[in-house]
């Protein structure tokens, strides 16, 4: 029978002697080896030289035959997704107790895949950690939103850098998972701030501003932080990774640019409706006296800032002791070898 005929051309048939392959566009069957050249040959390369050829190994247990997929007028391939997925169903279907039928190569291997079930997996855990924090069903997708909608520019950004440079095709893949990490994270920095500044009666407006001027400046300085470490990427000189940190650079700046003026925006029209919704545990606008600030961080704050040297320097030892650790591992690793 034909199958796929839209997507498939030519599939060579390794038991045929003359070469002959099934499809409407084959190249033309050339046949054995020339009768001549293999006399020319000793037994022993007449024997090696065929086995080279051969689409059956020399045990007669192994046979392979090649699939030729249609391409379009500039050379990329021009393949079904319904049709690729359809010719792994039926190599699934072949195989059997006395037959083992397995097929390779990207087309097929891509459409055999599952989809990434990553990022959905992260998006749950985030929403039952949101939802236990805010105690509020809208303010669980305040961070969420800001950050899928960076995540979809990120994403067109992504096809906009494979224009002009190489790019792996998981690349959008590990650009959604890095982009939606930072995303709610910074997208949680500001509503955090936000509502804060409900809780303590402040009004909505003022409540954005604020949030903005404080966490929105924590949120700038860590996601230039990490587009400028992704960018370092540069420095290996290798174009692989340089498509790689590119794409993750631009999502992680859409992503960054969303926290700091798409959400507060909304936070500013919705007012204190962000916070609506409330579970049980959830607290309303107005209930907290006080600086929104809390008691406890800004304490801690303050009795860093009386002497910001002592906690430097503490940092700095803890640092150095460790890669003292793993400068004399990597010594003793290289003493391993050479002995």
């Amino acid at each position: 029978r034909v199958l796929f005929r839209s997507s498939v051309t030519c599939v060579t048939n390794p038991l045929d002697p003359a070469g002959a392959s099934l499809g409407s566009d084959c190249p033309e069957a050339s046949g054995p080896l020339n009768p001549q050249a293999m006399q020319a040959l000793t037994p022993e390369e007449a024997k090696t030289l065929a086995a080279s050829f051969s689409t059956i190994s020399p045990d007669g247990t192994v046979a392979y035959a090649q699939i030729n997929f249609a391409t379009n007028a500039d050379g990329s391939l021009n393949v079904a997704a319904a049709d690729a997925k359809k010719i792994i169903d039926e190599v699934k279907a072949a195989n059997g107790d006395q037959l083992r039928v397995g097929v390779q190569g990207s087309v097929l291997e891509f459409a055999g895949q599952e989809p990434p079930s990553s990022e959905g997996v992260g998006l749950i855990a985030a929403i039952i950690i949101l939802l236990v924090a805010f105690g509020s069903v809208v303010a669980v997708g305040m961070p969420i939103v800001p950050a899928l909608l960076g995540l979809t520019m990120g994403q067109m950004g992504v096809l906009l850098v494979a224009n002009f440079m190489d790019v792996a095709t998981f690349a959008p893949t590990l650009a959604a998972m890095i982009g939606l990490g930072v995303g709610i994270d910074y997208g949680l920095f500001v509503m955090n701030r936000y509502r804060q500044g409900l809780l303590h009666g402040h009004d909505p407006k003022k409540a954005a501003m604020e949030s903005v001027e404080t966490a929105g400046r924590a949120v700038l300085f860590a996601g230039s932080t990490v587009i400028i470490a992704l960018l370092g990427l540069f420095v290996l000189r290798i174009n692989f990774f340089n498509g790689l940190s590119l794409a993750a650079g631009v999502t992680v700046l859409m992503v960054m640019l969303s926290a700091l003026w798409f959400l507060p925006a909304l936070l500013s029209l919705l007012g204190t409706k962000a916070i609506a919704l409330r579970l049980p545990w959830g607290k309303k606008a107005g209930s907290m006296v006080g600086h929104p600030e809390g008691r406890a961080w800004a304490h801690y704050g303050r009795l860093l800032q009386k002497a910001p040297i002592v906690p430097a320097l503490l940092a700095l030892i803890v640092v150095v002791v460790l890669r003292s650790e793993e400068h004399t591992s990597e010594l003793q690793s290289r003493e391993t070898i050479s002995y």
